[in-house]
């Protein structure tokens, strides 16, 4: 009888073990594949990176900014790249080029294992490099336009002579000059204004691409009187009243003030620091007006540009109020129907200008109430006041509410006595009272 033996128990079992083992890894596999299946997945806008880039050296055409990444890998792996993108990233390294075109491939860096990369759009960039240099320029100051007529302006004062222009040589070179504009069209006085730099060309064109250091100066541009010119400010002179029960409230003169000259400096020395206008008549005025005025001018002296001002004139009523106590009417009852109300009478104050308030009758005004469409029963209602004029409003009334009654025709109503009577308050000092007839 033989001895059993291990070894040689394996040797003769070798490849059962084999092909059980295989089949056990085939199992797993399927296993892991059917719960975690390897797809294809497309990452749109993955920022690109660029490094390497030597700091004497510029890119002078546009890069793209991001790439499109397609990966092929687990399920489970992708969708942790997409919780975690920083896991995926794309760079341009430029390290070690010089000055020049030059296409460089596109760098995919993917973190997470297992991942095959299958594309990158865009899979190489073109690049144009320069190099970056420094010049220092003089700064010319363009002045246009005038100052205003009489005046004259002095050589201009600027913060800096001289600007640093940098940026890609090719750039750099083309600048001709860098330049500051002012416009002094029109001005009366020293002005301090800060204007930016632009750097041009030979032909005028402003040169892109390139940086200024400083990008913008203060200018300070002297503007001085000539001689025989003066500025004085304009005094309107009037004459006559506003009409009774108004005031005047505002006078606006356009310009405020004008520039005079003489060819005799001292007869604009002379002056008293203003010019009157020819008088304003505001007789019997009752609004707001405006007219031109000419000015009342020495002998030997005018004004430079327009020869008149322009004058505008505020006027208001002066207001009052009136106190009244009217009786109630009711309209529009329906047929067959009555109302009344409680109370009889309502007291209202009106406000508006005195002289109209002092003309106001009060059988002239109307306050009622409307029950238009109302069956019998009890309703509160607000009167209303009619036949005002139009320059007169109604401060309040009370009550302001009324109670009224529609009955039914025939029906027993209660009755009163009715008293008006009328008191007259003006702002500021006027009190009249008045006790008129119902």
């Amino acid at each position: 009888m033989s001895t059993w033996s291990p070894i040689r128990w394996v040797a003769r079992n070798i490849g059962t073990l084999f092909l059980a083992f295989l089949l056990a890894l085939m199992v797993w596999i399927s296993a892991v594949t059917s719960t975690n299946p390897n797809e294809q997945r497309l990452f749109t806008n993955v920022p690109l990176e660029v490094t390497g880039l030597d700091s004497n050296i510029l890119v002078i055409n546009t890069l793209p900014t991001s790439v499109d990444i397609l990966l092929y890998a687990p399920r489970l792996t992708l969708e942790q790249y997409a919780r975690q993108p920083e896991f995926l990233g794309a760079t341009l390294d430029l390290s070690g080029l010089d000055t020049g075109t030059h296409v460089v491939p596109i760098q995919v860096q993917y973190a997470l294992k297992p991942a095959r990369l299958l594309s990158v759009v865009p899979e190489q960039v073109q690049v144009v490099l320069d190099r970056r240099i420094s010049q220092t320029k003089a700064i010319r100051l363009e002045i246009s336009g005038e100052p205003a007529r009489g005046y004259e302006a002095a050589p201009p004062i600027i913060s800096a002579a001289r600007a640093e222009v940098s940026g890609p040589s090719e750039a750099v070179a083309r600048v001709a000059e860098v330049q500051a504009a002012l416009d002094i069209t029109g001005l009366e006085q020293t002005i301090v204004r800060r204007v930016p730099l632009q750097p041009l060309d030979a032909a005028g064109n402003r040169v892109e691409g390139v940086t200024v250091e400083p990008d913008s100066i203060e200018i300070t541009q002297p503007v001085n009187l000539l001689g025989g010119y003066r500025n004085v400010v304009v005094k309107v002179i009037t004459e006559g009243q506003v009409k009774e029960g108004y005031r005047l409230t505002n006078i606006l003169v356009t310009p405020p003030a004008v520039t005079v000259f003489s060819s005799n400096p001292q007869l604009v020395n002379d002056l008293p620091g203003y010019v009157e206008t020819q008088a304003l008549n505001l007789s019997e005025r009752t609004d707001d007006f405006e007219v031109r005025l000419p000015l009342n001018l020495p002998e030997g002296v005018s004004v430079v540009g327009e020869q008149s001002v322009l004058v505008r004139v505020s006027i208001a009523a002066i207001e009052g109020s009136l106190g009244l106590t009217l009786p109630v009417e009711v309209i529009g009852a329906g047929t067959g129907l009555e109302a009344h109300t409680s109370p009889e009478t309502v007291d209202v104050i009106l406000a508006g200008p005195l002289s109209v308030l002092d003309n106001l009758l009060p059988e002239e005004l109307r306050l009622f109430v409307d029950v238009s469409g109302l069956t019998p029963g009890v309703y509160q209602i607000s009167p209303q006041v009619g036949l005002i004029p139009d320059e007169v409003r109604v401060q309040s009334i009370l009550p302001g509410t009324l109670e009224v009654e529609v009955l039914p025709q025939g029906t027993a109503t209660p009755t009163g006595t009715i008293t008006t009577t009328v008191g007259i308050t003006s702002t500021p000092t006027l009190t009249v009272t008045l006790t008129p007839t119902p």
